[in-house]
């Protein structure tokens, strides 16, 4: 016994000394082999990691409440070759175009990654850059603008993004993207999203700057079919009128909304105040569908945002108060966390968050939700609560 206990401690001593002892340049050539294409002039890595509980508490016959543990991971590289810029981004989800979150769920099953991001942009003139791929929505959007662009979203196709400077107080934009929803092999009905914003910046006041933009989402072909997103994984939301009276169909209305988004910048005592609005209808005729579908068409959502919980110890507070028809806009492109998500719904939304430390942020979000039309909804209310750790890096 004493003999092997000699021998086990010989053998340790040994691999220490080796340890120890061992020449560093094989590290350095090993890092050495790490190297940047001659092409590449600036490479940016980024990413964020966030840790949810979300409670959902549903007041309706025969609905559940729920408590569910996520993650949301996402990872992007952004390489510049001279004046275009190669955007990738991979992150967590279960394929849904509206959410990157990941249940605790399944057995501690592997959890999946997906291309969040993928796509070029090239900046053409210090005031014109053009994307194409699959891109971070290049539609200028405040928190209230969720109403139609859940911020998860990013959209697929083409886009123009123009923004001018006339003079130290005024300035005007404009972004414009074609976005093919689904290409259909058995016909040329395929479907397409337009979306048009032209916007313009004013500085009032030394530290009060607003921002308007008029907005116009044209949907071509978009009732043709249900876009076969839910079955390579996507998620049809409620609200929307559907064939056959189903939540997951295609649609049954059409789509050609029109809507200003605005925002105040400004300070309250000491602390920075944004005060946002965004209103929108959709001008299309659908009263072949009756009055429940034709009429309800109208959307708006209002709010402010007290100071930014960015820097360490550093706070925000915010409230906001959301009302969407159910036709409004397309409900599987609108946010996510509003109730169950989609149109249909009206409600408040309230959040506080602290960040303890820099790129560490606690928040802390509740959402007090109801349906405008029960029947086209599965819980007639839902309120919700979640409870954030967030890291960005």
């Amino acid at each position: 016994m004493k003999l092997k206990q000699g021998l086990t401690s010989i053998i340790m001593a040994a691999a220490v000394m080796a340890c120890l002892v061992a020449p560093k340049a094989q590290a350095d050539d090993t890092s050495a082999n790490i190297s940047i294409g001659k092409m590449v002039s600036n490479l940016k890595i980024s990413g964020d990691i966030r840790v949810r509980q979300d409670s959902m508490w549903q007041y309706s016959p025969g609905a559940v409440d729920r408590s569910r543990q996520r993650i949301r991971f996402r990872l992007g590289i952004a390489p510049q070759i001279q004046d275009i810029t190669v955007f990738f981004r991979m992150g967590t989800g279960t394929g849904e175009q509206t959410s990157t979150n990941q249940s605790f769920d399944n057995g501690f099953t592997l959890k999946q990654i997906w291309v969040d991001q993928a796509y070029l942009q090239w900046k053409a003139f210090e005031w014109l850059k053009l994307s194409g791929g699959k891109m971070q929505n290049p539609i200028w959007r405040t928190y209230a603008s969720d109403l139609a662009w859940d911020d998860d979203l990013n959209p697929e196709g083409f886009a123009e993004q123009f923004d001018v400077t006339i003079n130290d107080r005024f300035g005007f934009f404009a972004n414009f993207g074609q976005f093919p929803l689904d290409e259909d092999s058995t016909n040329n009905r395929d479907q397409w999203m337009f979306a048009n914003q032209i916007g313009l910046k004013s500085k009032i006041m030394e530290e009060t700057k607003w921002t308007n933009a008029v907005n116009f989402n044209y949907f071509k072909d978009e009732a043709a079919n249900d876009w076969a997103h839910v079955a390579a994984g996507g998620v049809a939301q409620q609200g929307n009128s559907r064939v056959s009276g189903t939540t997951t169909g295609a649609l049954r209305s059409s789509f050609t909304v029109v809507g200003v988004t605005s925002e105040i910048n400004t300070r309250l005592w000491k602390w920075p105040l944004a005060i946002q609005a965004d209103y929108l209808i959709n001008e299309q005729d659908n009263s072949a569908l009756g009055s429940l579908a034709s009429e309800a068409k109208i959307g708006y959502q209002v709010g402010f945002q007290l100071n930014k919980a960015a820097a360490a110890k550093s706070w925000e507070a915010a409230y906001y108060f959301k009302y969407s028809e159910s036709n409004a806009t397309p409900a599987d492109l609108a946010d996510s966390d509003f109730g169950g998500g989609g149109t249909n719904r009206r409600g408040h939304i309230w959040w506080l968050a602290y960040a303890p430390r820099d790129y560490v942020v606690l928040k802390a979000k509740f959402l007090c939700t109801e349906n405008l039309e029960p029947q086209l909804n599965a819980a007639n209310s839902i309120n919700r609560m979640q409870i954030d750790v967030a890291v960005k890096f």
